[in-house]
């Protein structure tokens, strides 16, 4: 064979072998590219499921902190629970209050009682001998769980009114919703 036979040969192999290496290393990129792009789905897939999980944690985590919270304030022996009774015996709403009269926490439970409308709200007021104290305004909302309320120094009884919204000085006679039981 001649070189100059030789020489074309040797750039047909070549040129072959560059051939052969473009189209496989096209394959290899392609094949990694679509590897690669799997993976990133899966990941994007998981980091959403970790979020999810995290907030489902979060919401639970904050349940639960409300629930045992409410639990302890119902366990405390210091606390006095305080029934109070539909004023109207044709309706049947109850509320439980919570009064510590160690350290003068008051707490309301709302069991049952419709909500007021937009202009109006439930205020909680502590009787000592006929007197009316303040103990605060609460929400309806059944999801509230136990309302934290101001402190009061001493309470013979309990009435709720339904004030204006914002609460008043003085509870409205003719408003009494709810009463306790002495």
């Amino acid at each position: 064979m001649n070189n100059s036979l030789k020489s074309e040969l040797t750039y047909k192999f070549l040129i072959a072998a560059c051939l052969a290496s473009l189209v496989i290393s096209t394959f290899a990129s392609y094949f990694f590219y679509n590897r690669w792009s799997e993976a990133e789905d899966r990941y994007i897939a998981i980091v959403n499921q970790m979020n999810l999980v995290t907030r489902n944690h979060n919401d639970l985590k904050h349940s639960f902190d409300k629930v045992f919270g409410d639990l302890m304030i119902m366990r405390d022996e210091n606390a006095k629970i305080i029934v109070l009774y539909a004023a109207d015996t044709t309706k049947s709403s109850t509320v439980r209050v919570y009064w510590n009269s160690s350290t003068r926490e008051t707490f309301v439970d709302v069991i049952s009682l419709s909500s007021p409308d937009s202009t109006r709200q439930f205020q909680l007021w502590a009787m000592v001998k006929g007197q009316a104290t303040d103990a605060g305004l609460f929400n309806v909302n059944p999801d509230a769980g136990i309302q934290r309320l101001k402190l009061v120094m001493n309470a013979d009884a309990w009435v709720v009114t339904l004030e204006p919204a914002g609460g008043s000085t003085a509870p409205t006679p003719d408003q009494v919703y709810l009463i306790s039981k002495l």
